[in-house]
């Protein structure tokens, strides 16, 4: 892949790129202080705080729904879900009418667990993209799809990262 610009854009300056690397830093660094605060207090992940958020704020959601609002794959909702059930935070509830299709919930520990959380259980960013205005956020996007692209021959396609919870990316605890 050519990472020239392209002819028409002038190109960055040493000083501009390195400035965005900074940025980045202190975004990451932001980010793992508080996966680390939260993993500190409560014994759980980023990811699986959330999680317990998503069921907590909608109770009854399938894992897929839940999947789906954490922007990940299903395989990996379901990895999370299994921890959580194993440590008695989540349930599975059975349809009645359907008993093929099972629904979440918060048992107690959870919704107390969820109740201990330092800053927002989604996470610090998260929260931050959503108070952004929405123009804003769109030229962020875009500028961040467009190094992305860029990004391309080094991707690991075998495991996607934008369907990987960024706990678990950031945060070597996050596989607790």
């Amino acid at each position: 892949m050519d990472l020239q610009p392209t002819p028409d854009s002038p190109v960055a300056t040493e000083g501009s790129a390195l400035a965005v690397i900074q940025h980045f830093r202190v975004i990451v660094a932001a980010m793992q202080g508080q996966y680390r605060s939260m993993h500190k207090q409560t014994g759980l992940s980023g990811a699986q705080l959330w999680f317990l958020r998503e069921v907590a704020a909608d109770p009854g959601l399938t894992l897929g729904q839940v999947a789906q609002r954490q922007a990940i794959h299903q395989s990996t909702a379901s990895n999370q879900l299994e921890k959580l059930v194993r440590r008695g935070l989540v349930q599975r509830v059975k349809g009645e009418q359907d008993r093929r299709l099972t629904r979440l919930q918060l048992t107690e520990a959870g919704k107390a667990a969820l109740a201990e959380t330092p800053g927002p259980a989604r996470g610090v960013l998260q929260e931050l993209l959503l108070t952004m205005p929405q123009d804003e956020l769109h030229q962020l996007d875009t500028a961040l799809a467009a190094v992305v692209n860029r990004l391309e021959p080094w991707l690991d396609h075998e495991h996607p990262a934008a369907q990987t919870p960024l706990a678990t990316l950031l945060d070597d605890q996050a596989e607790d």
